[in-house]
């Protein structure tokens, strides 16, 4: 990647990255409810519906949890170093 010269971060794109990162969480978190209501909603029953859910509880939507839990994580993160590029900066 070519650079410009900058030392540091653009604070700008970087809490541009950041925002992106936290609506990405959300959506996801979102999906991961509507996902739930409709397995719960869905009309099966036996031994499948029983493991399929059991996965999904288990698995599947800690899995999503895991990963928006981790896009929060890097908002987080960027927004700090955007904060401390600031005040290095002066800005």
């Amino acid at each position: 990647m070519a650079t410009s010269g900058l030392k540091g971060m653009n604070t700008e794109q970087g809490r541009t990255l950041a925002k992106a990162c936290q609506n990405d969480a959300e959506t996801i978190n979102s999906i991961t409810s509507k996902l739930t209501s409709q397995i719960q909603g869905t009309e099966w029953h036996g031994t499948d519906a029983d493991s399929f859910r059991s996965a999904w509880e288990t698995e599947y939507s800690k899995d999503l949890k895991t990963v928006a839990t981790a896009l929060e994580g890097i908002y987080s993160h960027l927004m700090a170093e955007a904060a401390q590029q600031d005040q290095a900066s002066g800005n």
